[in-house]
């Protein structure tokens, strides 16, 4: 619950005194002396019989931010004005249930984009972290590349990626208020093996027969070529 009193008034004539509470930026009067005019059941307003008024606002929302003003009805009119900052906690959008993994997949030498996007007041900073304190590799298109401990942003791309660089990577939303979130994406790097083997062919003397299994030791090849593992 928030509170907001008038301070300052001692030396007023109380005896016929009102004070009335008013939203500055909208100019709604939201309350006189004790009586509700908003129709928010969340507000309310409470008087010592004598020189305080205070006006409560329960189970407090982020469109309750803002500039408060009370007024007393005395000659000059007096008023005071106070500002409520309303503080959220960070979260991060799209998150999957618990203990499910978001992340990407490359062959080796491939890039990998993750994305977290995270909402608070004030504003989330993001950082991106490995799991394990291991360094984050950051390598540029000339494949010159940089060892961090962290990267900050919502997007973490890693270029020419390695077998090095499989694992989880932590993405980290704090903006002071308690507490912080995380959520765990996981990369995974598919690695080419090339074996080196021989055939005996031993020819048919079917001249059609030797072309189709030429054929087939060609497509073999081949095949064996573009094949990739999961560096796992």
């Amino acid at each position: 619950m928030s509170v907001l009193k008038p301070r300052g008034t001692n030396s007023l004539p109380f005896r016929h005194t009102q004070v009335a509470w008013i939203k500055s930026d909208s100019k709604a009067i939201l309350a006189i002396h004790t009586h509700m005019v908003a129709l928010n059941p969340r507000l309310s307003v409470t008087h010592n019989g004598h020189n305080t008024w205070k006006l409560h606002i329960s189970h407090v929302q982020l469109n309750d931010s803002g500039s408060y003003m009370c007024q007393v009805n005395t000659d000059p009119m007096r008023h005071q004005s106070g500002n409520l900052d309303v503080v959220v906690p960070p979260d991060i959008l799209n998150e999957n249930e618990p203990n499910t993994l978001e992340g990407g997949v490359a062959n080796e030498g491939g890039n990998v984009q993750l994305v977290c996007q995270a909402t608070g007041v004030p504003e989330p900073a993001v950082q991106w972290r490995r799991e394990n304190g291991k360094d984050i590799v950051v390598r540029t298109e000339g494949r010159e590349k940089q060892v961090v401990k962290f990267v900050e942003g919502e997007r973490l791309v890693l270029n020419q990626v390695q077998r090095t660089d499989m694992g989880g990577y932590l993405c980290i939303a704090s903006n002071g208020v308690p507490p912080s979130v995380s959520k765990r994406f996981d990369v995974q790097v598919n690695c080419k093996y090339f074996t080196s083997f021989a055939l005996l062919i031993i020819f048919p003397a079917s001249p059609q027969r030797a072309n189709s299994l030429i054929r087939f030791c060609y497509l073999f090849i081949l095949h064996l070529s573009h094949f990739a593992f999961d560096c796992g």
